[in-house]
């Protein structure tokens, strides 16, 4: 073997190495690219099982919060149908209140648990329940439908999971035809009694406590200074001044009013709204917007939506008293 013959051996092997090193390169750098390829897929795959466990939660959710959107919406309506308006703001105001009131009472409740519950309590509750599961249920097949497109079209949108105008147009022209006329007679004039027999007994209360008083002034001229019977009488006066004013009783919208006044002393946006002054309060203010509250509890009341109402108007009376 000549020289050229060992360099032109060596070439190739040095060749072969290399060509070898160059393929070993060549699939660590595939595998490398198929190992990523894996892990964008496990990835993507995951993304989308948790894309497809939020979506299915939401639309879990949403029959639930479709169904309570219904009551609100039907319950807020059949409540202002018991109040009186003495102008649009007067009502925009009223409505506020009142769909506030529903929407947290409702959306505290468990769904699963009002749809049981208003089946069996009465034939009014179980026609709403029927409009109201009805509509919440076509809410859901269109999120569904719409959520299909979504994966056909290859988009994410917020918007399937929303209750659109025409199915609350439809809701309404259904539920309509639930006869409620009876109840909102009854709230309507419960609410007015109250008011009524608040601002008589109010009345009735100021007109005892002048009378006591004049009557101890005028007891107490004719006798002597300094004698016992001075202060028999004052203390006597004292005595049934309290038992008028600390009553044994006291009717739920007396203490509503009493309670929310408490409230509008102690808070400062009350105070900007229900006081004619630092020291005064607006009253008939204060009155009409218990008239309203009480326009709520009174019907939960009255349409048995409320199960335990002692229990609940007890909360609701300690939270009118201490309204932050």
């Amino acid at each position: 073997m000549t020289i050229n013959d060992l360099n032109a051996a060596l070439s190739y092997e040095e060749y072969k190495k290399r060509r070898q090193a160059f393929n070993e390169a060549k699939e660590a750098q595939e595998r490398e690219i198929q190992e990523a390829e894996k892990r964008r897929e496990v990835v993507r795959l995951a993304d989308a099982r948790n894309k497809l466990g939020v979506r299915n939660e939401k639309l879990a959710k949403l029959g639930d919060t479709a169904y309570r959107t219904f009551l609100t919406e039907y319950f807020t309506q059949l409540t202002m149908n018991t109040l009186n308006f003495i102008n649009e703001k007067d009502r925009k105001t009223k409505r506020a209140v009142v769909e506030s009131l529903t929407k947290a009472y409702f959306d505290q409740r468990d769904a699963k648990e009002m749809r049981r519950t208003f089946a069996a309590t009465s034939q009014f509750l179980a026609e709403v329940n029927l409009v109201c599961d009805k509509y919440a249920d076509i809410v859901m097949e269109k999120a569904k439908e719409k959520c299909e497109q979504c994966d056909k079209d290859k988009i994410d949108s917020d918007d399937v999971f929303k209750i659109e105008a025409p199915d609350k147009k439809a809701f309404y022209d259904d539920i309509d035809a639930v006869n409620a006329d009876e109840l909102t007679f009854t709230i309507r004039n419960r609410v007015m009694d109250a008011a009524q027999n608040f601002i008589d007994s109010y009345n009735r209360d100021k007109t005892e406590l002048k009378s006591i008083l004049k009557d101890t002034s005028d007891t107490v001229k004719f006798l002597k200074e300094g004698s016992n019977l001075v202060d028999y009488y004052e203390k006597k006066a004292v005595m049934k001044s309290k038992v008028i004013t600390n009553k044994t009783y006291t009717p739920v919208f007396e203490a509503m009013v009493l309670g929310f006044s408490k409230s509008v002393y102690k808070n400062k946006a009350l105070s900007e709204s229900f006081m004619v002054s630092e020291t005064e309060l607006d009253t008939d203010s204060i009155r009409e917007h218990c008239e309203v509250m009480y326009s709520f509890l009174e019907m939960l009341n009255t349409t048995k939506i409320e199960t335990n109402p002692e229990e609940f108007l007890a909360k609701q009376m300690f939270d009118i008293a201490n309204i932050e």
